[in-house]
């Protein structure tokens, strides 16, 4: 089975969608956002994309529950736990491919390179920070306010 991630430009589209929300985000607010994205609520916290990906699950975070929703987590590639060359190429080639499509918006990210993973993040003018995590097994996308 061949990997998928999603469109750089669908990948764009969603992080400036979520950018532009008015953090923190009560319940209420996070599940008109994600429907308004066609994304489900599973439970309080939990989503599910529409996106064409083998895992499609959302973490809405809050670090204080008086404030609301404050992250969120969600996979743009398949996820893929099997390593070999092919994935890890894979992941990489996406992963270059979203930080270059940032960096028209936000100019270069500060990049973090770990033994397993690679980490890029972008610090928002509205107070949001933007992360784009290779954990070889996916990629990843966070936004924090």
């Amino acid at each position: 089975m061949a990997l998928r991630s999603i469109p750089v430009a669908d990948f764009l589209e969603i992080v400036q969608f979520w950018v532009g929300r008015d953090w923190p985000l009560n319940e209420e607010r996070m599940d008109a956002a994600a429907g308004q994205l066609g994304w489900s609520k599973v439970k309080k916290g939990i989503y599910e994309t529409n996106l064409p990906l083998n895992r499609r699950v959302v973490i809405a975070s809050e670090s204080n529950s008086a404030d609301g929703v404050d992250s969120i987590s969600w996979t743009v590639t398949d996820l893929q736990l099997e390593s070999s060359v092919k994935r890890d190429s894979f992941m990489n080639d996406a992963y270059v491919s979203y930080l270059r499509g940032l960096k028209t918006l936000w100019g270069k990210g500060k990049s973090v390179r770990g033994g397993k993973y690679a980490r890029t993040r972008w610090e928002v003018d509205n107070g949001c920070r933007v992360e784009v995590v290779n954990s070889r097994s996916s990629v990843d996308i966070e936004a924090y306010s």
